[in-house]
């Protein structure tokens, strides 16, 4: 009996383990926020009165996205947001509510700021209002 050989071909493996991991772990998603409206004007509201106004945030992206909101400026103690963060799954949105319940009278201006968890910012609404004596 003859001795039988199998010879068996490999391709030459270039691959750094860097190349390796990229190939087996999946792309991230990423999400794509987007907020409207970027300008609200509660117009005249009355010392001691509460007038609400609401954010949006839409994910049009394939990730789901957290964020959170903040108010920010000089009189920004007149102003809460409720919720104040959110995850966001795709193709969905959520809404804040932003609650004003001014103490003074006069001209109030704020913005609120809209992040990502990270701290990423992705864009500011601008707010503004007068308050009028009752």
């Amino acid at each position: 009996m003859r001795p039988a050989f199998l010879l068996l071909l490999l391709p030459a493996c270039a691959a750094t383990p860097a190349d390796l991991a990229a190939q087996e772990a999946p792309a991230a998603t990423a999400s794509e926020l987007e907020v409207s409206p970027t300008l609200l004007d509660f117009d005249e509201v009355q010392v001691g009165e509460v007038a609400e106004e609401l954010i949006s945030v839409r994910n049009t992206g394939q990730g789901a996205g957290s964020v959170t909101l903040a108010v920010e400026g000089t009189l920004a103690v007149a102003f809460s947001l409720e919720p104040y963060s959110a995850t966001i799954e795709p193709a969905t949105h959520e809404n804040f509510t932003l609650v004003f319940a001014p103490e003074g009278w006069g001209d109030h201006t704020v913005e609120v700021v809209v992040a990502t968890t990270a701290g990423e910012e992705i864009d500011r609404v601008l707010v503004e209002s007068r308050v009028v004596a009752d």
